[in-house]
């Protein structure tokens, strides 16, 4: 994936997260896991100034949250697609998120600040 900004304590502190090639003093060609490992990397690094150019390929990703149910998402960097009520638990809900991957972690830190649970972001 291309990303801009990545800080250099990064790859130490994430050692899922590596460098793949050096584009110029301000973008990377950098790799993460897949999966579930990457929701969770991604979620870990929200406030490190990274900006995400493209991942996989793609300018757009999916982001899937639980939230309680009154919550109502109003954030003008993405587009919620979705709610599915989770009958198991009556108070919450599912959403499903449409974010540009240069908005990527300014969603996720405003789903962070709401105490959202971020359930998965579909990478590939």
């Amino acid at each position: 994936m291309l990303a801009d900004n990545v800080p250099s304590y990064i790859y130490k502190k994430h050692k899922n997260i590596k460098r793949v090639k050096a584009i110029n003093a301000k973008e990377d060609i950098i790799s993460l896991p897949s999966e579930q490992p990457f929701t969770d990397a991604v979620t870990k690094i929200t406030n490190s100034g990274i900006q995400f150019n493209d991942i996989a390929g793609n300018n757009e990703i999916l982001v899937a949250a639980v939230t309680p149910r009154n919550w109502i998402f109003d954030n003008k960097n993405a587009q919620l697609l979705f709610t599915v009520n989770i009958l198991t638990q009556p108070t919450l809900h599912r959403i499903a998120i449409r974010v540009p991957t240069k908005s990527l972690l300014a969603v996720l830190q405003y789903l962070q600040r709401n105490n959202v649970m971020i359930e998965h972001v579909y990478a590939y």
